[in-house]
């Protein structure tokens, strides 16, 4: 399946391909260790392929997945440690996680590709800027540290569950 993402996104001429791990059932929290070297194994077969197509896979961290923490993400990245693979933050993600923002993106310096924007209230729900606990002040703080990481990726508001998109996005 990541092949042919692979195969799409050359043939679109987009640089990019994005992943994420699957999610981890409690009874998988104990082969953790082995499930990642599978994972690893899976990424690298992957990246054998888009590095002929240059291609780059981008992987997204998620809450109750394999790679969920920003430091498990950027663990995973540099045991890869291809020029074709990166990481993923997704804001929302982060406070689900209760990780700050600016120190999430401190961690991942040279490592992040694209940013994910959205909010919530402690639940993966992917709400507009506006609506959740993530506050402004906490924004304005991941925007600086973006900044101050020399940060040059690629940015997008990931809003889902609204009534009108175009206004939730206008916001």
């Amino acid at each position: 399946y990541i092949k042919e993402c692979i195969d799409i996104a050359h043939k679109l001429e987009s640089e990019n391909v994005l992943i994420a791990t699957a999610p981890l059932k409690e009874e998988d929290k104990r082969k953790k260790d082995a499930l990642i070297e599978l994972a690893l194994n899976s990424v690298n077969q992957c990246l054998e392929y888009s590095t002929k197509l240059n291609v780059t896979i981008i992987l997204e961290h998620f809450p109750n997945r394999l790679v969920d923490t920003t430091d498990n993400l950027v663990d995973f990245i540099k045991k890869v440690n291809s020029k074709y693979f990166y990481g993923l933050l997704d804001t929302g993600h982060l406070n689900v996680l209760k990780e700050n923002l600016g120190e999430a993106i401190r961690k991942i310096r040279g490592l992040l590709k694209h940013i994910h924007f959205n909010n919530n209230y402690g639940e993966d729900t992917h709400n507009p800027m506006e609506d959740g606990t993530l506050t402004k002040e906490d924004f304005k703080k991941c925007l600086e540290a973006l900044k101050e990481v020399g940060y040059d990726g690629y940015y997008s508001f990931e809003i889902m569950n609204v009534k009108n998109p175009r206004d939730a996005a206008a916001r």
